[in-house]
């Protein structure tokens, strides 16, 4: 990365691929994948803008701006449609995909803004036209209609969407998945390791991970607390601000420890601890602990297996992030069926 002395290396993990699966996960329908595309587009750019004119003042960008930024503008974007536009925010689903998708645009807009994007513009392209397409064919499935107007008979498709599990009121993650898993290898965006780090490095980065965002939700719980009524939008923005905050003096202070390099894994923290807050009660204790804890053992869960997934041989295009996803598709189908 450019910068000063102080310059951190960029990490390796491929931020437009984790979005690019949670896009699949969430574009149920025409009208969803257009709002997230138009919405997610707007928010990457200005983000990109934002943090390439803040590089430009410090020389190397803090560990932790990119999600802070993003997620800040999509927590706006919300409030906004909130106020004018509350139809169109309900077709976007529930709050926790819709925080994910934002606060994940922060490593796409860094890359940016640093020059190093992940995929080539045209690509992008061709993914977006893409990720319309799934949401139509998801809607038509799920629902029977396109954009709204009636397509198939009511038992077709309800027929369809029982035997498939595309119905856009549950499942959405799983199905998403699957998709986004075979849309990678369409674009044989596969080569790309996306966890670029060893079984041991996993471990680390794992319990590391779980006591930044224990800490980080603890913080973002008792400020709140001790602020009353007088700030009431600390209960928004404070699990995003702490996250950030402990990510660039993780930074600071242990330059070398890999969870502070990864924005992909800070993103994937500050909404762990943007789902627990606000917390009330004894909640406030164990919320942020206990969500800190499951965060930690999947981090070195998947540490573990991904060392497996990626030595399978498969084909070129299935190389090694679509053979991941399909994988985590598949081990949620068998907890489900479990």
């Amino acid at each position: 990365m450019a910068g000063g002395k102080n310059a951190v290396p960029a990490a390796a993990c491929p931020a437009s691929v984790v979005l690019i699966c949670l896009l699949s996960a969430v574009m149920t329908s025409g009208p969803a994948a257009l709002l997230y595309a138009a919405d997610g587009a707007v928010v990457v750019l200005a983000g990109a803008v934002l943090l390439w004119l803040l590089k430009k003042v410090t020389g190397v960008l803090p560990m932790g701006v990119s999600f802070l930024v993003t997620g800040a503008m999509g927590g706006c974007l919300r409030l906004l449609m909130a106020a004018f536009l509350p139809d169109y925010l309900a077709l976007m689903g529930s709050a926790g995909y819709f925080w994910a998708v934002f606060l994940f645009c922060g490593p796409v807009a860094k890359s940016l803004a640093e020059g190093l994007p992940s995929l080539s513009p045209g690509r992008v392209w061709l993914l977006g036209l893409g990720g319309l397409l799934l949401g139509l064919i998801r809607e038509c499935l799920s629902a029977g209609t396109l954009f709204g107007v009636r397509l198939l008979p009511a038992n077709l498709y309800s027929g369809l969407s029982a035997s498939f599990g595309l119905s856009a009121a549950g499942k959405i993650g799983v199905t998403g998945l699957f998709l986004a898993g075979l849309w990678l290898a369409v674009w044989r965006v596969g080569e790309r390791r996306l966890f670029p780090y060893s079984i041991r490095d996993g471990f680390r980065l794992g319990w590391t991970a779980a006591g930044t965002a224990a800490l980080a939700g603890w913080l973002a719980a008792l400020l709140p607390l001790a602020a009353g009524d007088s700030l009431p939008f600390l209960g928004t923005w404070a699990p995003l601000f702490f996250t950030a905050l402990l990510f660039w003096l993780g930074g600071q202070v242990l330059p070398h420890q890999p969870l502070f390099r990864d924005e992909v894994l800070g993103a994937l923290c500050a909404w762990v601890v943007s789902a627990v807050s606000p917390a009330q009660g004894w909640g406030i204790l164990w919320r942020p602990a206990a969500a800190g804890a499951i965060l930690g053992a999947a981090v070195c869960l998947f540490a573990a297996l991904y060392a497996r997934v990626d030595n399978i041989h498969l084909p070129k295009p299935f190389r090694t992030a679509p053979a991941t996803v399909l994988l985590m598709a598949g081990v949620l189908v068998a907890f489900t069926v479990l």
